[in-house]
């Protein structure tokens, strides 16, 4: 999933991207946020399946991450699956808000 550009107004801008996400299943892969800025891509947060308990989660959880920005960019969600045919029951995201400014609670 891919955002529409975010337009930044001054370079050093400091943003906060938090969101719900779900899994479910025994084989997950990995679920990782990116943002493209200037022809460079950057990892802003990972879960790694073998993070997640055999069998997945019961309920939604919330993830923030805290980024700089010098100039206009894209961030986007890719579901990694861990193998082909991997049995993934759900993985899901909700409820994506990018804020300028810093996160509470963000490490």
């Amino acid at each position: 999933i891919q955002s529409p550009p975010v337009i930044v107004r001054e370079a050093g801008t400091k943003f906060c991207l938090e969101f719900y996400f779900y899994v479910k299943g025994n084989d997950l892969g990995n679920l990782v946020v990116y943002k493209f800025e200037n022809d460079r891509t950057d990892k802003l947060w990972e879960l790694l399946g073998s993070d997640v308990p055999k069998g997945g989660s019961e309920n939604w959880q919330n993830a923030r991450t805290r980024f700089i920005a010098s100039s206009d960019f894209l961030i986007y969600f890719e579901a990694q699956r861990k193998a082909v045919g991997a049995a993934v029951e759900a993985m899901a995201i909700d409820d994506v808000q990018l804020r300028e400014g810093g996160c509470l609670g963000c490490p």
